[in-house]
């Protein structure tokens, strides 16, 4: 047996082999991927259950967790392989579903779904089936079920910790915003380089002196910094977040970051946006 990417155990033998070969040959496209994943899951446990002296108490529990989440669709592909604007909308899905189900409707179909976001119904019906199947003809989706699973897939059914980086006007907004921690996001803490600054409170966080960046991020485990610094200061502090271990940046300086390769950054530029906004009245005024 070798262990794979995923943690689950192939076996080398030709059955396996035949399995994956059918999985591709009756089917094309995303499924058929899908399928060989889960035949290896299959596989997996079929090698619990015929070696069992070769596998412990803990071996059964984390196999015992693979094979529930995939029963459960967990089988997705990994976040690279997903275009960025089905990401994007699939934010928008779980805003919509959020409140559908807070009005207490346990269902909701592509059409409806797709109405509430101003997204046509095919879009919803592709963006979702490229991580599987959720839903039933003539039924449609699982609220619940559905909101549960986006929220996994876009990793916000875990907490994040995050800090703010300059603590000015923006900044200061940011750390009172209250629904940051319903969706999985805590502000722990914010950080200037003024002295003015340091030591003042905001929604619960404190200003910390740039100086104590460094070690905070590595002491907390910060894997998420919103950048609200001058800017002219933001290309050095955004290059300090990432020697200190930081994954991801909301950038709200309109500064175009040059970091090292695997840090993600998102770019809120509320001047380019109001442009862009002038036009299109302009474009319709015409």
């Amino acid at each position: 047996m070798i262990e794979t990417n995923e943690g689950a155990r192939e076996m080398k033998s030709s059955s396996f082999e035949r399995s994956r070969s059918s999985a591709f040959s009756e089917a094309g496209g995303k499924n058929s991927k899908l399928m060989v994943r889960a035949s290896r899951c299959l596989m997996s446990s079929k090698c619990i259950f015929e070696h069992p002296t070769q596998w412990n108490q803990s071996n059964h529990a984390r196999e015992a967790e693979r094979l529930h989440r995939l029963i459960h669709c967990d089988c997705v592909p990994e976040p690279a392989n997903i275009p960025r604007p089905t990401i994007k909308r699939l934010s928008l899905y779980l805003r919509a579903l959020e409140k559908h189900e807070s009005e207490g409707k346990p269902t909701v179909s592509s059409r409806q779904l797709g109405s509430l976001v101003g997204i046509s119904d095919a879009q919803v019906r592709k963006d979702l089936s490229c991580f599987g199947q959720f839903g039933q003809p003539g039924i449609g989706y699982q609220v619940e079920g559905l909101t549960r699973q986006i929220r996994r897939i876009l990793r916000v059914d875990r907490e994040w910790n995050a800090i703010v980086v300059g603590a000015g006007n923006i900044g200061r907004a940011i750390m009172s915003y209250p629904r940051f921690g319903e969706k999985g996001f805590r502000i722990i803490a914010a950080f200037d380089a003024s002295p003015g600054q340091v030591g003042m409170k905001a929604g619960g966080c404190t200003v910390h002196p740039m100086e104590a960046l460094h070690e905070y991020i590595v002491e907390h485990e910060v894997h998420i910094a919103i950048l609200s610094v001058p800017e002219h200061a933001a290309q050095e502090v955004a290059t300090q977040l990432v020697d200190a271990g930081i994954r991801g940046i909301l950038n709200f300086t309109p500064v175009r970051l040059d970091l090292t390769e695997g840090v993600e950054v998102t770019s809120v530029d509320v001047s380019r946006s109001l442009e862009q906004l002038t036009y299109q009245i302009a474009a319709s005024e015409a």
